[in-house]
């Protein structure tokens, strides 16, 4: 959610005191706390939400008057209170030692010289900003709040003013980014991808070839502020010892982009970076004059392979060198991956997924500092809730035509099928080493067969009691699989692997004096996720035994096959 900046400003009434000429008259003072109440969940030490005291007609705080300030959560560490430059009284207001009580969470500012309004000439005042652990707010929701109220010691006794409405909201933590998919832009440019994508094992990814296998992602600013490379530690909120123009921040703003589950043999590398201004104005993720500066990619920091099968992690850091604090900016992030080979099958049914966090800074007096809370939008079924899958591994499939089909009258049929992803390419030492590199990867799965005839599906499609195991071959009759009488037709079969070949043999009379037989291969046909079946398969013919030319959108989806 991005929101506009807005500026809370309320009035702080002292009350009159009779007795001395030194005493404030009222509305003497405008209270007003950080124009902008976003601050970043995962901060550690955020410099959150100025309350800012500006005198607005003539008035008087003393030596031995104070402000007192207390907040909702423990103070990290005080910002710097700092003298407004305007006024007739500018260079010569102190405050003496500020205190910190009530287990940090009350801050006193005493006053130690004159603190004056003039009616010609207002704007003298004093601002203070403190670091607050702006995480433990999140997640769960709750704004860190101030209460404040001056007390004067000259004059007539104590009078306490508090702030209405009370208390006082200083900042609503909010995650600094938000996480997702990049621009379409980039499929034109990069021929690269902007969704989720999609690799059969059996084929890998190229490593080279008609498309660069890249995927997109974007890094999106929250609210206006979040990328800024020195964040809420500006000018007007912190501005350092230094005073105005001279910050405490001693590191810009950094986050690390991780891919997790990565299968051993897969590799994943950073490529671009594009600032959200270079896109067309056109484009939902532009932002008009956005002038975000990201460096290029840290070097890879991998971890070795775990888990079984073995996968590892690989993370990018990025670091904020410039942003526009006028608007909410983005950055597009290009990611090239390939294989090394095919990819075992026990990845069918899982992904790569990849995450962001701010940075976290060594050491813990570093400014900003945040910690290592992951973020990203919330995905269905994910590992954990805020994992983005980028990369879907599906285990290839192979889908077989049995045009014609019988049980009627004296015919029979028996179908057949063999799973012949074992194969001796890569196991036989006197074949060629070449051939390996075209060697099946050894897989099992089930098939599902389907029989139509007079105009409609029939019966409920038969199922495989167990997968087809590689090597083997499964066969059975029609009849005693549909259990349908009389029936012609044909046979559409789905097998959960590779390399799937399938007969049949249909006889009449078979044990008569007039008994005949007739057998057929059945036919393959092309993958209907690549290649929808009309018109006549993209050119490729209704059937194929494999597909040898793939240029459609999924195939974007680094699904070009693979060679070293």
């Amino acid at each position: 959610m991005k929101r506009n900046l807005f500026l809370v400003s309320l009035f702080l009434v002292f009350g009159l005191v009779a007795m001395s000429t030194t005493a404030l008259a009222q509305n003497a003072f405008t209270l007003s706390n950080n124009q902008n109440l976003d601050a970043r969940s995962e901060g550690l030490t955020e410099a959150v939400g100025t309350i800012t005291f500006t005198t607005v007609s003539t008035g008087v705080m003393s030596p031995g008057d104070k402000f007192t300030i207390t907040y909702n959560a423990p103070i990290v560490s005080l910002g710097t209170v700092y003298i407004s430059e305007s006024g007739t009284d500018a260079g010569s207001i102190t405050v003496g030692t500020l205190m910190l009580t009530n287990s940090n969470k009350t801050l006193i500012i005493p006053v130690t010289g004159s603190l004056a309004g003039n009616s010609a000439s207002p704007g003298t005042g004093l601002s203070v900003a403190v670091r607050v652990n702006c995480a433990q707010f999140y997640p769960g929701g709750g704004q860190v709040t101030a209460s404040v109220i001056a007390s004067y010691t000259s004059g007539t006794p104590l009078t306490i003013t508090n702030v209405l409405p009370y208390p006082l909201a200083i900042v609503q933590p909010e995650p600094a980014l938000s996480f997702g998919f990049g621009s379409d832009v980039w499929d034109s440019k990069y021929k690269g991808m902007s969704e989720v994508a999609t690799v059969l094992t059996c084929l890998g990814v190229k490593r080279v070839g008609t498309y660069d296998n890249n995927f997109t992602l974007n890094v999106d600013e929250s609210y206006i502020a979040a990328l800024t490379s020195q964040s809420y530690e500006v000018d007007t909120l912190d501005p350092g010892a230094g005073g105005v123009g001279s910050p405490d921040v001693t590191n810009p703003t950094g986050f690390t982009i991780t891919f997790s589950n990565i299968p051993v043999g897969v590799n994943i590398v950073a490529k671009d970076v594009e600032p959200c201004s270079t896109l067309p104005v056109a484009d939902p993720l532009y932002c008009a004059g956005g002038t975000l500066g990201i460096s290029a990619a840290s070097a890879p920091v991998t971890t070795p392979p775990t888990g079984t099968p073995p996968v590892y992690t690989v993370s990018y850091t990025y670091w904020v060198t410039h942003e526009d604090a006028d608007m909410p900016e983005s950055v597009d992030l290009v990611f090239k991956m390939w294989s090394d080979g095919q990819i075992a099958p026990a990845y069918g049914a899982s992904s790569i997924w990849a995450n962001i966090m701010l940075e976290p800074i060594t050491p813990a007096s570093a400014i900003p500092l945040f910690n290592d809370t992951w973020e990203g939008p919330i995905v269905s079924g994910a590992v954990t809730p805020y994992n983005l899958d980028v990369v879907n591994f599906m285990n290839c499939m192979t889908t077989l035509l049995y045009p014609y089909v019988t049980d009627a009258a004296n015919f029979e049929t028996g179908l057949a099928v063999s799973n012949t992803t074992l194969d001796p390419f890569a196991t036989d030492p006197s074949l060629s080493p070449w051939l390996a590199n075209g060697s099946a990867w050894p897989q099992s799965g089930p098939c599902t067969f389907y029989l139509y005839g007079n105009g409609g599906e029939l019966g409920i499609p038969y199922v495989t009691p167990s997968s087809i195991m590689a090597g083997s071959t499964w066969a059975f009759d029609l009849f005693g699989a549909f259990g349908v009488p009389d029936i012609s037709g044909y046979v559409i079969g789905v097998c959960q692997f590779q390399n799937a070949h399938g007969y049949a043999f249909v006889t009449f009379n078979l044990f008569g004096d007039n008994g005949v037989a007739a057998n057929y291969l059945a036919d393959v046909l092309p993958d209907p996720q690549w290649y929808h079946r009309s018109p006549a398969g993209d050119a490729l013919g209704e059937t194929a035994v494999a597909p040898y030319w793939i240029n459609r959108r999924l195939e974007k989806l680094l699904n070009y096959g693979w060679h070293h």
